[in-house]
């Protein structure tokens, strides 16, 4: 088992990571733009939402501080959960950010590109 400092520590880390993502999602749902409004939405209460309530928050980072604050011998299984919470909240941005966020101007830049059948595309195919 781990000394009883080192405990406490973690159990802390693991508090500020759970105040951290809280405040996370939270700003990008108020302050974001529509996209990444549309991506936490479905952290929230879509798609991804069961994994990241269950799986990132409840298995990969509230268990784990239960575990290490109760001092009942179970830091490895806490440990594991604690990466397995890891994965999954890399996993869920990934799949969050699947519809990217355009950069400002972007979108107009990219209208502003030939489309591909534009005449001037076609002039050396007329000889």
């Amino acid at each position: 088992p781990l000394p009883g400092v080192f405990s406490w520590i973690i159990a802390a880390l693991l508090a500020v990571q759970l105040i951290l993502w809280a405040g996370y999602v939270w700003g990008k749902y108020v302050f974001g733009t529509g996209w990444e409004v549309d991506a936490t939405r479905r952290w929230i209460n879509s798609d991804l939402a069961s994994l990241f309530k269950y799986g990132f928050l409840l298995l990969g980072t509230l268990l784990p501080l239960i575990l290490f604050l109760w001092r009942i011998n179970l830091e490895i299984i806490a440990a594991v959960l604690v990466l397995l919470g890891g994965l999954l909240m890399r996993w869920l941005a990934i799949r969050g950010g699947e519809e990217r966020t355009w950069l400002p101007g972007e979108r107009l830049y990219y209208a502003r590109l030939p489309a591909g059948d534009e005449e001037f595309l076609k002039a050396w195919d007329n000889k």
